[in-house]
């Protein structure tokens, strides 16, 4: 009887293990699955939520461009006003894009492709440049508008060629320019554009320009309010647009001015759209 008991006791404790053995497959297995899910959300959330120094909100998509590689497809290259396709006056050198009139009122526009706002609160760009004018006639810029087509191409109009582009509620201008029916509020400097039919529009002067050196630009526009900051080396202007009802940002850029000689150096451009 007791071997009996003996042998029953030690059947039921290797039978217990067998299930524990089992049991515990399971349960790794089950972690792994588990596990890999937890990775992949926090994949994810790190893409969602990326956080970059100076930009407000989490980043959920960003277009950084540094001109180190061949340049993509991403921009087209026209002339001022006609709008025809045409890589002259843009050079590629060490790493930037040169943007120089070459060619009287027909100087080189570089627009982006139209990038979605999507659910974007804000959107974030910032901008290494250097700009010089060759004459007391230069009015270059770099203009931000809202549009609703997806497409790289713009078809020209010829009675408003600029809204072609789609909307320009904010630009930054870069002006050496002296002449007696100007109406710009500075004629040596960088100025600031914002529009808005609530607000009206509004015109504002930075403390000083800088020519012929490298400098830093900033803007940071919130989609929900319409306040829109412009910095440059540290000196913030503010200013309010509508809120656009537009799907897609693009950006253009341009050395226009009298005669020929002007430029615009791009050394990088990173555009983020954060909530």
């Amino acid at each position: 009887m007791k071997r009996m008991l003996l042998f029953l006791f030690l059947i039921s404790i290797i039978l217990l293990a067998g299930c524990c053995y089992k049991t515990g497959e399971e349960d790794i297995s089950g972690v792994n699955v588990k596990g890999d899910e937890i990775v992949q959300e926090k994949v994810e959330e790190k893409v969602i939520d990326d956080k970059v120094e100076g930009v407000p909100g989490n980043v959920i998509a960003k277009y950084n461009e540094d001109f180190e590689e061949e340049i993509r497809e991403d921009w087209l290259f026209s002339k001022y006003i006609t709008l025809e396709s045409s890589p002259q006056g843009v050079y590629f050198e060490d790493g930037t894009v040169k943007l120089v009139a070459e060619e009287t009122d027909r100087v080189p526009i570089m627009s982006s492709t139209p990038h979605p706002i999507d659910d974007a609160k804000y959107i974030t760009i910032n901008a290494r440049l250097k700009t010089n004018f060759a004459n007391e006639y230069y009015t270059g810029a770099m203009g931000i508008f809202f549009t609703d087509s997806a497409d790289k191409e713009v078809k020209l109009n010829e009675e408003h060629w600029s809204s072609s582009f789609g909307k320009r509620p904010v630009q930054i201008e870069y002006v050496n320019y002296f002449y007696d029916s100007s109406r710009r509020i500075i004629d040596n400097g960088f100025i600031m554009y914002t529009s808005s039919e609530k607000e009206g529009s509004n015109v504002q002067a930075f403390e000083s320009g800088v020519f012929d050196e490298w400098f830093d630009q900033q803007f940071i526009i919130n989609m929900e309010t319409g306040e829109v900051t412009c910095t440059v080396n540290g000196e913030t202007l503010t200013g309010v647009i509508d809120i656009p009802e537009e799907n897609y940002l693009r950006i253009w850029i341009h050395p226009y001015g009298w005669f020929t000689g002007h430029e615009v150096i791009i050394d990088s451009i990173d555009i983020y759209f954060s909530k």
